[in-house]
C-alpha cells in the first residue's frame, strides 16, 4: 500500500479567461483544475531539473 502524500493548499489569482481555458483542458484530460495545474509545476521543474 502506498503511503498518502500530505498535500497543501494554497490560493491565488488567476485571469478569468485564462481560468476557463485551462478549465476546458482540464476536462478533456479528464483531470481537475487543481490536477492539471499540479501536473504543469510538475513539468515546469522537471524540465529546470530541479526534481528528480
Amino acid at each position: 500500500m502506498r503511503e498518502k502524500i500530505q498535500k497543501i493548499t494554497i490560493t491565488f489569482r488567476i485571469d478569468p479567461s485564462l481560468k476557463e481555458a485551462a478549465k476546458k483542458v482540464a476536462l478533456g484530460a479528464k483531470q481537475t483544475l487543481s490536477r492539471y495545474i499540479e501536473q504543469l509545476v510538475k513539468m515546469d521543474l522537471w524540465r529546470k531539473r530541479l526534481l528528480g
